[in-house]
């Protein structure tokens, strides 16, 4: 016997287990839409970049008139706020900002890899 004796042979290869996934339970499946919020990026203590050129949806407190690319420290806060919004529980939403000042501070960990 050779490497290739348990390969199948080429054509329709049946499902390993029992049935296909019942579709009949489901009227419809979900349907994926790519929705933009832009990009952000940041560089270091006090600089990023916010683009939101592209944007299929706006914050509130952005005028829709308003420049739509930052950069420097507005966008560093930007990308902080974002991130800290995406805080599950109110612990790390705490502590994230205590582990920044801690960088600030003292600098980063290299000690770990």
């Amino acid at each position: 016997m050779g490497p290739h004796a348990e390969l199948p042979p080429p054509g329709k290869v049946a499902a390993p287990i029992g049935r296909p996934f019942p579709r009949f339970l489901f009227a419809r499946s979900a349907r994926f839409r790519y929705i933009s919020v832009g990009s952000m990026a940041s560089m270091g203590l006090g600089g990023g970049v916010v683009d939101m050129t592209k944007a299929d949806v706006l914050p509130a407190w952005l005028p829709a008139k308003a420049a739509h690319k930052y950069k420097g420290f507005v966008a560093f806060l930007t990308w902080r706020m974002g991130y800290l919004s995406k805080q599950l529980s109110l612990k790390n939403a705490f502590l994230v900002p205590m582990f920044w000042l801690k960088s600030a501070v003292f600098g980063r960990d290299v000690s770990r890899f």
